[in-house]
């Protein structure tokens, strides 16, 4: 009977050894592959987004590629330098519509020292400059209607933002007055160019 006690403890201390041997040797092992799978999990997202973003960048390129109007979006907004191309664009408004015009432009480099700036912009845009300019027109109702038509219609982005119209009377014989059937006005504006110097052709 005394073998059997010492073969059941000798029994039992093995166990106790092995299984200490595999928490000891296994668990690290197993706490690894945990760590390792997770990572794995971790690197597969991200490379499933990056790769989502790659496809979005390049359907983005494609359809700016396919864009063809963004040569002339891109020109919308001229630099100061450049404010000759808004202005011939406004010259050729009148002319198109037959109306005599008066163009008086308020930038702030060209009018005389002391003179107060005007503002007419509500919300100021960042890297974006007002030019206020006002005409003087004369023409009739119809003919006044087709030069905003074709400022509406601008390359240049140009916004109106007063527009004073009175028919014109003339004097009679008899002292009273009658309409000529032609309107007289003033139209305040804005040239908007960008604050950036043009760049060169690299």
């Amino acid at each position: 009977m005394r073998a059997l006690p010492k073969l059941i403890l000798i029994v039992g201390l093995g166990g106790a050894v092995g299984l200490g041997l595999v928490l000891y040797l296994i668990q690290p092992s197993l706490e690894q592959v945990v760590r390792l799978n997770e990572e794995l999990k971790s690197k597969k997202i991200e490379t499933k987004t990056l790769e989502q973003q790659i496809l979005a960048f390049k359907t983005a390129q494609s359809d700016l590629a396919k864009a063809t109007e963004k040569d002339r979006i891109l020109g919308a907004i001229t630099t100061r330098e450049d404010l000759v191309g808004p202005v011939q664009n406004l010259e050729l408004s009148a002319t198109r519509s037959n109306t005599f015009h008066t163009l008086t432009i308020q930038d702030s480099l060209m009018k005389q020292a002391g003179a107060p700036e005007q503002k007419l912009m509500t919300i100021p845009l960042p890297g974006i400059k007002e030019v206020p300019f006002e005409v003087s027109i004369r023409n009739n109702f119809t003919g006044v209607l087709d030069m905003l038509r074709y400022l509406e219609n601008s390359q240049y982005f140009t916004e109106i933002v007063d527009l004073e119209l009175v028919a014109e009377l003339e004097n009679t014989q008899g002292g009273g007055q009658v309409r000529t059937g032609q309107v007289i006005g003033n139209l305040n504006g804005v040239f908007y160019t960008s604050n950036e110097t043009p760049t060169q052709n690299q």
